[in-house]
């Protein structure tokens, strides 16, 4: 499967856009602000480390009424005007701490309370340009890790 989705691609953090998704992209289930902080608190936690030659670091919080919200980092397709791919460390990095890479606006309408998620390219400053996803999906739909590239 395939899209046209393009990414922004953001070299700060907390001042960049995402591309939001929207129920037309997948499927895709609202959330709010309360789990995607889990999600986030969760991944990194786990001290996530994306190889030079790795593929996807996935990871998932489920609320208490079952929605299940995704983190799925991996490298991004495109990386003309990044650095060279290097081991990156999610939980140690001094230039992006961890869960500020979370606090992208994923809620494309600053005032609304619920979001479809979506996703970004991160150009670090010395590890390449890692791409950024987040959504959510219902118990009985597709939970598969299958953000789709274009």
């Amino acid at each position: 499967m395939t899209s046209s989705f393009v990414y922004p691609t953001n070299t700060e953090v907390v001042r960049g856009e995402a591309h939001c998704f929207d129920p037309d992209n997948g499927d895709y289930e609202q959330f709010g602000r309360k789990d995607s902080i889990n999600v986030a608190k969760n991944f990194c936690s786990n001290d996530p480390i994306l190889e030079a030659d790795g593929d996807t670091i996935p990871d998932h919080y489920k609320n208490d009424l079952g929605v299940s919200t995704h983190i799925v980092v991996r490298w991004a397709t495109d990386q003309s005007n990044c650095a060279a791919k290097g081991t990156y460390h999610f939980a140690a990095s001094e230039d992006f701490p961890c869960e500020r890479l979370f606090d992208i606006n994923y809620f494309c309408d600053v005032s609304a309370a619920l979001s479809y998620g979506g996703g970004y390219v991160l150009n670090t400053p010395s590890s390449g340009c890692i791409e950024i996803n987040l959504w959510a999906t219902i118990p009985g739909a597709n939970d598969r890790l299958d953000i789709r590239r274009s």
